[in-house]
């Protein structure tokens, strides 16, 4: 084993001799190589490898740079797409809640706000349910049963006033809860229900004095519906109290409690009116203190509402109205039709009445606004409130309207020598009402101009639009007067109704010049949109609760109330110029 040792230890100094001589040699080469090379070639050979060299770092440098592109592309690409996700997210929320079944989370299960409540500027097809639809033909036939009364009295009475807005306020009531809250589970059914059940019964008293018992069924009524709307909100309020400061959530609990007080307070006033003594003038101011609680809950409060829930369910009870309307012109004329057939002439009289109802449901249809932000419900607390109250008066002057078509109906048929004043003035101003009322709730919205020469063109339609609607309006309330330059209208009713129903034609077609014109100077909807970006109005005295987005950083920036609009060059101080300089525009 020793012997082992020792010889492995000759060979390893053998081979380090060896190495220790071939070093030396390839350094004698090298010293040769060197002194054989001239100082020109190994200037040559530095100058190429330092050309090599900064070729290396150039190309390791694009490399870093297209790195640093590639990284902020990538960037760029997950912002879009994480901002894209955001965008979709209330949109595919909003298509489930309108695509699932109505027991989906039970039956019982707990209030939930409206996906476009958060999100308004969700465009979806609101999908109307049936038992909302049941509701307006109920509060419908309750406006029909006052209508009826005004028949009787020849006149609007002051009872017939009031107990309209009492079943307006009903519905109203409807809307301030439907419009923000879920209304597919059984607790609002049921009290939908019982809702509908009170306001049939209370419609039959609807032809009474105040001093009298129908009234006092008219205020148990709506004391019923008030103690019911009650209990939905504070339903909401209980469910949502430990809701985060802020949240849509939060927003809805104080929504429902100031609700909640003000049905209160309208709940203590019928109840208070139920238990007085039937006296006139304490019924006026039961009613009156009843109607002014009723109205607390018009403006936007707290929580703002789906707008376009709201919208379809106003042009639904306003042309299920007219649909009622129409039949009681067809009612009216039918016993007239059981002896002889009708003539050319009464068959132009009911093609008349139809004409001129289709086209006031057309003239209340016509410029709905674009942005969400345009909408009168959405613009501020006053114009949300101007807007409904409107609503109200179209309705009313509806009834006045439809009460006066019923008595010229029958007096038409019926040959009657003379044209009966009553028929006449309720026809006659009714109509003008609708028209004036319906004007007025367009110009609550917010309209869009081109910035540059373009816009003179949007402002003289709208001008002669007004300007024309006004003087028909002015001309329709003249002729509820005996004036001898309006006597040709005025022979017989078959000449009255076919002037009206033209008059209703050409306001059709007065309502569509802004559309003609924006479809003569733009190609597409997309070009309109995006050149019709400054508002415009004739109620600019009430200013937007939120200040338009006037920043230039971005291309196509949005404003919660201009919109989608290209800078195009304008400055941010400009802009804020103009946005100023428009409040006082009219």
């Amino acid at each position: 084993m020793f012997r082992r040792a020792s010889k492995s230890k000759k060979d390893a100094a053998i081979t380090d001799s060896v190495a220790s001589e071939e070093s030396t040699v390839a350094k004698a080469n090298t010293s040769d190589s060197l002194a054989t090379v001239s100082p020109a070639e190994l200037k040559k050979e530095l100058a190429l490898k330092e050309i090599a060299l900064s070729g290396m770092k150039k190309q390791l440098k694009d490399e870093k740079s297209a790195k640093r592109k590639l990284f902020s592309s990538l960037a760029k690409v997950a912002g879009e797409l994480k901002k894209q996700q955001n965008v979709n997210e209330p949109i595919i929320d909003a298509v489930k809640y309108a695509n699932r079944s109505w027991y989906e989370g039970g039956m019982w299960r707990p209030p939930a706000v409206l996906p476009g409540v958060a999100n308004q500027q969700i465009q979806l097809i609101v999908r109307e349910d049936l038992s909302h639809l049941f509701f307006s033909l109920v509060m419908v036939t309750a406006f029909t049963r006052v209508g009826l009364a005004v028949v009787e009295t020849g006149e609007l009475s002051l009872e017939a006033l009031l107990y309209f807005a009492v079943f307006w306020m009903i519905w109203a009531k409807d809307i301030n809860y439907s419009t923000r809250f879920d209304t597919t589970d059984l607790y609002f059914e049921s009290i939908n229900l019982l809702t509908c059940v009170a306001v049939l019964c209370g419609s039959l008293s609807a032809s009474s004095s105040l001093a009298s018992e129908d009234s006092t069924r008219i205020m148990m009524m709506a004391a019923f519906v008030a103690a019911l709307h009650i209990i939905l909100h504070c339903r909401v309020a209980i469910w949502f109290r430990n809701s985060q400061s802020g949240s849509v959530e939060n927003l809805a609990k104080k929504h429902a409690i100031f609700s909640t007080i003000m049905t209160l307070c309208e709940t203590t006033t019928w109840v208070i009116g139920v238990i007085l003594p039937e006296l006139t003038e304490r019924r006026l101011v039961i009613f009156s203190l009843g109607i002014c609680f009723s109205l607390a809950r018009l403006p936007k409060n707290f929580l703002v509402c789906d707008f376009r829930v709201a919208s379809t369910r106003r042009a639904i009870l306003f042309t299920l109205y007219l649909g009622f309307l129409l039949q009681s012109v067809l009612v009216a004329a039918s016993p007239f039709f059981s002896y002889q057939s009708p003539t050319i002439k009464e068959y132009g009289f009911i093609g008349a009445c139809g004409v001129m109802l289709y086209c006031i449901k057309i003239f209340y249809s016509d410029d709905a606004p674009k942005h969400a932000q345009d909408h009168a419900l959405l613009v501020n607390s006053i114009s949300g409130f101007l807007f409904s109250i409107f609503h109200f008066f179209l309705l009313l002057s509806l009834t006045v309207f439809g009460s006066g078509l019923d008595l010229l109906t029958h007096s038409y048929f019926a040959a009657t020598a003379a044209l009966p004043r009553s028929a006449k003035q309720m026809v006659c101003g009714g109509f003008g009402a609708v028209i004036f009322s319906i004007f007025l709730i367009k110009s609550m919205h917010m309209k869009r101009i081109p910035v540059g020469k373009q816009k003179y063109f949007f402002v003289g339609v709208f001008c002669i639009q007004s300007f024309v609607t006004l003087a028909l309006v002015a001309v329709s309330g003249l002729l509820c007067f005996d004036k001898p330059y309006f006597g040709a209208l005025l022979q017989d009713e078959w000449t009255l109704v076919l002037g009206l129903a033209i008059v209703s034609f050409f306001l059709v077609i007065l309502s569509w010049l802004d559309e003609m014109v924006e479809l003569a100077l733009y190609e597409s909807e997309d070009d309109s949109r995006k050149a019709l970006v400054h508002p415009f109005g004739l109620w600019w005295c009430f200013s937007a609760d939120i200040l338009p987005d006037v920043s230039e950083d971005s291309e196509d920036s949005y404003s919660p109330l201009l919109g989608s609009e290209r800078s195009a060059g304008i400055s941010k101080r400009d802009k804020e110029k103009e946005y100023n300089t428009m409040k006082g525009q009219v």
